[in-house]
């Protein structure tokens, strides 16, 4: 024979599992939304360090043109030919 106090321990241990089972759900939504942040951060880096790295190649070139490397300027990578004239 069930007894009161036996439904009420079981009806208070399911509100204690489903309050864990909120708390499990809302900790996994959190590190899903950082997941997602962190990849955000990522994609604007590399597409940052892309742009960055574009627009020293385009003025290394753009420089040594006006210098009258424009042959070579053409010819070559601009991290070399700034090598090159460095050395």
């Amino acid at each position: 024979m069930i007894t009161w106090d036996v439904l009420y321990h079981e009806q208070k241990k399911e509100k204690l599992d489903d309050k864990e089972e909120n708390e499990r759900k809302q900790r996994k939504d959190e590190n899903v939304n950082l997941q997602r942040a962190l990849d955000n951060i990522l994609i604007f880096y590399t597409i940052a360090s892309v742009l960055v790295d574009a627009l020293f190649n385009w003025t290394v070139v753009l420089c040594l043109k006006w210098k009258g490397f424009s042959t070579e300027a053409n010819s070559m990578n601009a991290v070399t030919l700034h090598k090159k004239i460095i050395i």
